[in-house]
C-alpha cells in the first residue's frame, strides 16, 4: 500500500511516488480530457459520423478509469 502522501505510479518496470497535490492535478486533467471528448463525441453523433464517436467515447472511457484509479488509490492511502 503506497504511503498517505504518494501514489505510486507503474511504468514498464519503473515506478514512481505522486504527490497528492500533482496527483489532484493530474485527476483533474484527465476528468477535463474526458469531459472534452464526450463533448466532441456528440457533436460528431449529430453529424452521422458514429464510428468516431464510438472511438472518442472508448477513449473518454480510458481517461476516466485512470481518474477512478488515482483517486481510489488516495482515498485508501
Amino acid at each position: 500500500m503506497p504511503p498517505l502522501a504518494a501514489l505510486v505510479l507503474l511504468r514498464g518496470n519503473r515506478s514512481r511516488e505522486l504527490h497528492p497535490s500533482t496527483g489532484r492535478t493530474f485527476w483533474k486533467a484527465l476528468m477535463s480530457n474526458a469531459s472534452g471528448l464526450i463533448t466532441d463525441d456528440g457533436a460528431l453523433l449529430q453529424r452521422g459520423s458514429f464510428g468516431r464517436a464510438r472511438s472518442l467515447t472508448v477513449l473518454a472511457q480510458e481517461e476516466l478509469g485512470k481518474a477512478l484509479w488515482i483517486y481510489e488509490t488516495f482515498e485508501q492511502a
